[in-house]
């Protein structure tokens, strides 16, 4: 879906997909949080989001994505940190967030150039 125009916000319905492994809605218009629910997505192995208009802090529900490989949230207005249960994803080896965002994670890039 990325690069499809979409906009609005992501619905709490979304936690329900369960057996997702990749979910990559970057390059779109889209706004609001991050629903809690998607910390149900505990295949995930890749979750992108970047270049949106996302808002808010990072749901501490994203700690149980124990098969992360890659995150991508920048370019959004997050804030807070990232959860540090996600840096105990099992095959972990990119996450990357905007310039000042807080991660305690080995494998951030946080795009500060």
């Amino acid at each position: 879906m990325l690069g499809n125009d979409l906009t609005g916000s992501l619905p709490d319905s979304i936690g329900f997909w369960t057996n997702l492994e990749r979910f990559d809605v970057s390059n779109n218009d889209l706004t609001g949080s991050l629903p809690e629910s998607i910390g149900n997505w505990t295949n995930l192995e890749q979750f992108v989001v970047y270049i949106n208009q996302l808002t808010g802090s990072l749901p501490e529900s994203i700690g149980n994505w124990s098969s992360l490989r890659i995150g991508w949230f920048f370019d959004n207005n997050f804030n807070g940190s990232v959860p540090i249960g996600l840096c105990n994803a099992f095959n972990l080896t990119y996450i990357g967030v905007e310039c000042g965002f807080k991660c305690s994670c080995n494998e951030c890039d946080d795009n500060c150039i």
